[in-house]
């Protein structure tokens, strides 16, 4: 069983990632190195708060609202080099595009019976 000492460390290092999105709404964004994204970016999603770069979240079905600023940038390695990406709150800072309207033409099914496999 983990000591009160160790269950006031994680609740602290809890608080700091928060606060760290916090600070971000507020204009004052972070930057967390590439392993400090994976593991903040896991245990953010455990109280609810859901950080994505603009790149995930289009693959994912959303775009951001109109005036969102990142609330952080985060480092990614790539096999040569390392960069960076802002990071946006799915929950706060993002709307679902909805399929039907994003391309109205493409689930259009002909009404004669005919198929064509370019559509």
């Amino acid at each position: 069983m983990a000591s009160p000492n160790t269950a006031k460390e994680r609740i602290a290092a809890i608080q700091r990632m928060l606060n760290d999105v916090v600070d971000g709404l507020d204009g004052n964004g972070f930057s967390w190195s590439a392993a400090q994204r994976d593991e903040r970016v896991s245990l953010l999603e455990h109280v609810g708060i859901t950080l994505r770069t603009k790149t995930q979240l289009n693959a994912m079905g959303y775009r951001l609202k109109h005036g969102a600023q990142p609330v952080g940038v985060a480092r990614y390695k790539a096999p040569l080099h390392c960069y960076e990406e802002p990071l946006y709150i799915l929950e706060y800072q993002c709307v679902a595009v909805p399929n039907a309207s994003a391309n109205p033409q493409k689930n259009k099914q002909p009404t004669d019976g005919s198929f064509s496999p370019n559509e």
